[in-house]
């Protein structure tokens, strides 16, 4: 298995974890998340995790003053452990090379503006049939962020870097690129 193929398992594990906190399993994503972070670290490495921590930790905090802002407590509570981990193993992710995320990001850039979309406009009732519970509508569209936003943003962030280290060499005599 390549590495692409790794980071898309990696992601389908951490998605299977945000579902399992939308319906109320707790203990499934509490084991779904830190599997996919174990996955991560072992197919990166626990220095590049710990390296990473400060990041983890600032992104994470800013998703639990989202939760605690939309979620009730019950799905709050829920919703901390998944959105650590999505946070981690992008992080840990991004380490790679672009060519590894780029096909999952993709995906995941794809998808981002339809399940917007579908929150959005989706009736109440339909709302409450798919995810079994009374949430708010502006509950599930931080939800959607939360899955969303951690890789997308990391990736973006990974893209601007490499840009503005190209264009900084080019400047200087003697570099042909």
């Amino acid at each position: 298995m390549d590495y692409r193929m790794k980071y898309m398992v990696n992601e389908g594990v951490l998605l299977l974890s945000y579902a399992y906190a939308a319906s109320g399993y707790i203990t499934a994503s509490a084991a779904l998340g830190i599997f996919s972070i174990v996955l991560a670290v072992f197919w990166h490495s626990g220095n590049c995790f710990l390296n990473n921590l400060p990041k983890i930790l600032a992104a994470t905090l800013i998703q639990v003053l989202m939760v605690s802002v939309s979620l009730t407590p019950e799905k709050g509570i829920a919703a901390v452990l998944p959105a650590f981990c999505n946070t981690a193993v992008s992080s840990l992710w991004m380490e790679s090379s672009r060519r590894a995320v780029r096909p999952t990001i993709r995906i995941l850039a794809g998808s981002l503006p339809v399940f917007l979309v579908l929150s959005a406009v989706m009736p109440e009732r339909a709302i409450r049939f798919l995810t079994g519970s009374i949430e708010p509508r502006s509950s599930l569209l931080i939800m959607v962020l939360m899955i969303f936003l951690p890789p997308l943003a990391g990736y973006a962030r990974k893209t601007v870097k490499r840009r503005r280290i190209s264009l900084g060499l080019r400047g200087i005599p003697g570099y042909n690129m």
